[in-house]
């Protein structure tokens, strides 16, 4: 479980999945507060919160380009872990946004970078791993220090290669082991957002098609919120212009289907291009705007619909207004603020 605090200092439990932004209707600010390493973790607790393997490799084996692994691992969140071959649990875990984990922390034997109660240090050419957030490390090329041991995990790093493993939790010395493993998994962020600005008017801003249908083109559906922020020299805000309504698209029939409040629907790529949702000037559409003059003026937009492809247009809208497209796999997340 993970630990929710309010800002009023009450606590309460909520499952550790659960890392996006959390709207309960009661005026109160929710902020997360990160696990450190966890140890003895089951590999179904990390399916149920969402992670997905991405790469495994015994401690003994060398010369893995450390981009195969990376290009394999595309995740905005990484989590390592370690465990002997054939363990159902990991002896040792942790986790963080992607950059954090992969954040180059030098060829010292010292520096780290903390994120999400652990310290992370990363570099080609030493090593690559994790201690207990506070803690300091030794990489000699692995971290050989004593303190917190179980919730510590090294791999070693030659010429942009791993180099085979080194420690898992409170076992060492793991070099030339064949049943032991290091473990990476990685998990995609359950919201996103699509912004097109004062720079891009009367224009599509396309929506990433891949992302798209994994979070939408289920039976579930996703849940879309449509608004625009108004920028000047006092205030950033975000404006709601249309309540959050569930989306279900057919990725066989590219038909689309869209509830209260909007209750609409349509089909993609059938040669017109139709509002999804819109609200002036910030339109969610499911066809494609390209200017026809330089100035990509209102009166020469040319609207098509001959592809599979929706995406966001900013219609004329003020120097000073951006409009904001996010999209939430979890239909029950009725937030209507952008991603946390």
């Amino acid at each position: 479980m993970k630990y929710i605090k309010w800002e009023s200092s009450l606590t309460f439990q909520i499952p550790l999945g659960w890392r996006w932004f959390l709207s309960l209707g009661l005026g109160l600010c929710v902020s997360a507060v990160y696990a450190a390493p966890r140890t003895n973790i089951a590999e179904s607790t990390l399916t149920s919160e969402g992670w997905t393997q991405c790469w495994s490799q015994p401690f003994n084996q060398k010369g893995t380009p450390i981009s195969t692994v990376l290009s394999n691992c595309r995740g905005s969140e990484l989590l390592m872990g370690c465990r002997p071959i054939g363990e159902s649990t990991f002896t040792v875990v942790a986790d963080a946004p992607r950059a954090d984990v992969i954040y180059d922390t030098g060829d010292d034997l010292s520096t780290t970078h903390s994120a999400n109660g652990t310290e992370w240090y990363f570099n080609k050419n030493r090593s690559w791993g994790f201690a207990n957030g506070g803690d300091s490390v030794n990489k000699n090329t692995c971290d050989t220090a004593a303190a917190a041991v179980d919730k510590r995990m090294c791999i070693h790093t030659r010429t942009n290669n791993i180099h085979s493993g080194w420690r898992c939790g409170v076992t060492a010395s793991l070099n030339g082991k064949s049943n032991w493993e290091s473990v990476l998994f990685h998990r995609e962020d359950q919201c996103a957002e699509l912004e097109a600005g004062p720079d891009v008017l009367n224009r599509t801003v396309p929506v990433n098609m891949e992302r798209f249908l994994d979070y939408c083109a289920d039976e579930s559906g996703c849940r879309v919120t449509l608004g625009k922020k108004d920028v000047n020299a006092v205030s950033n805000d975000w404006v709601n212009l249309l309540d959050p309504a569930t989306l279900v698209y057919n990725k066989a029939t590219k038909r689309w289907n869209v509830g209260s409040p909007i209750n609409g629907n349509g089909t993609d790529a059938d040669g017109v291009a139709q509002h999804i949702m819109g609200s002036y000037p910030c339109y969610f559409i499911d066809g494609e705007y390209t200017c026809g003059d330089e100035a990509c003026n209102a009166g020469s937009v040319i609207k098509t619909d001959d592809k599979a492809q929706i995406g966001l247009v900013n219609w004329s809208g003020g120097p000073n207004t951006t409009c904001v497209l996010v999209i939430r796999d979890d239909i029950n997340d009725l937030s209507d603020k952008t991603c946390e």
